[in-house]
């Protein structure tokens, strides 16, 4: 099963990578994407598998109200099953090497809504952290 993961920014609204590695079948996989200063990385299973530059300085702007897809219409949807997804607004400081409280903004999430353009999570999310 590939992966294809999009992220929008000031002039390239479909800003994507696409990883060589695919996820293996028959069994759970953990996927993380994350945006943080200039970098979107994807890790699969812990191991780093793609890496997007670009993002410094032409991120959208926090705003209230966003919705994030699972899915769309344009590409067939995996037979799999997703577990969970944890949303998270990143801190502002470095990292610290000790497990931080999560902020208020994480969220659990275990059924996505399907929709005539794919498949979204039925909680809108704030990026501003509020």
């Amino acid at each position: 099963t590939l992966v294809h993961v999009v992220m929008g920014r000031t002039g390239d609204h479909q800003a994507h990578i696409n990883p060589a590695a695919e996820l293996p079948l028959k069994q759970t996989s953990r996927v993380k994407v994350r945006l943080q200063g200039n970098y979107l990385t994807l890790s699969i299973n812990g191991k780093e598998e793609a890496r997007l530059n670009g993002f410094d300085g032409y991120s959208y702007p926090p705003v209230d109200n966003v919705t994030v897809w699972v899915g769309d219409q344009f590409y067939q949807s995996a037979n799999a099953w997703l577990l969970g997804l944890n949303y998270t607004i990143l801190r502002d400081e470095s990292p610290v090497p000790t497990p931080a409280p999560l902020p208020k903004s994480t969220m659990m999430f275990s059924k996505p809504r399907a929709t005539s353009k794919g498949y979204r999570l039925t909680k809108r999310f704030n990026t501003t952290g509020n």
